[in-house]
């Protein structure tokens, strides 16, 4: 979970990507501008593999109050950008490129197909399915999702937010993906590091580390649904999550068209 304060990754000059290596109050990690056209909405695996997987991703048109709590939403042209890419050590962790995965991956999910979210995802309530299609029976497709599990982080910082951040909002980002995965076939794998990211930050190295693995397998026609929404006072959770789809040899994501509270539709809001 990212801290407060941090001096936030920005576009360099004439769009030129590189790596820089930012002081943070709190922790030190890679942190790479993303140039116009880096984030792919496809991408294809080099393993044994069969059939296609999609993620569609349903937003709500009215957002909660996006990137207040605790602190200032990061400035990134892709701060709400979901990317695809296959998952390698040292990939990056999210689509704004501020951390990579260098704690270690699971061995079998490395070379699986990787959607990269936002570092935190602020435009909430946002529902996603995942399905794949027939041919992709002959890889029985795994389907696993990993988030950072450091609930402290609700705690140690709900004084900071102005205008009613709760024990019982606290509570409810805590419990919110455990609940949502389970609900959505998802088995915790109990005893597993998860997919840490920025595991040498040189100060505070514990903030990318504690991270959950869920996994299910996915069924032909069948399609895995998970949701993050918001907290009871209307605030973001804020969570860090990753996806990937381990057997098909395809993913591509698709973001659909928003939908209001009476049920009209119209495109996400920027």
């Amino acid at each position: 979970m990212h801290l407060p304060w941090r001096l936030s990754c920005k576009m360099q000059p004439f769009g030129v990507a590189d790596t820089w290596w930012l002081f943070d109050l709190f922790a030190w990690g890679s942190c790479a501008s993303a140039s116009a056209g880096s984030c792919p909405l496809m991408t294809a695996s080099s393993k044994a593999c069969a059939g296609s997987a999609t993620l569609y991703i349903y937003p709500t048109c009215a957002h909660s109050l996006r990137g207040r709590f605790p602190y200032g939403t990061h400035e990134s042209k892709e701060g709400d950008a979901y990317c695809a890419q296959v998952l390698q050590p040292g990939s990056f962790a999210d689509s704004q490129r501020f951390y990579r995965l260098d704690g270690g991956i699971p061995a079998h999910l490395v070379g699986s197909l990787h959607v990269q979210f936002p570092h935190q995802v602020d435009d909430v309530p946002v529902r996603y399915r995942v399905e794949v299609d027939a041919a992709a029976s002959d890889a029985s497709p795994l389907l696993a999702v990993w988030y950072n599990s450091d609930s402290s982080f609700y705690r140690r910082y709900a004084d900071m937010v102005h205008g009613g951040w709760s024990a019982e909002d606290t509570a409810y980002c805590a419990a919110e993906l455990p609940s949502t995965l389970a609900r959505g076939g998802f088995v915790l794998q109990a005893g597993s590091p998860g997919v840490p990211y920025d595991a040498h930050a040189v100060v505070d190295p514990s903030h990318g580390l504690p991270s959950a693995l869920w996994e299910r397998e996915l069924s032909v026609g069948g399609a895995a649904e998970m949701s993050i929404g918001r907290a009871p006072s209307g605030w973001s959770c804020q969570q860090t999550v990753g996806l990937a789809v381990s057997g098909a040899c395809h993913l591509t994501i698709r973001r659909e068209q928003c939908s209001d509270p009476h049920g009209a539709s119209r495109e996400p809001v920027a």
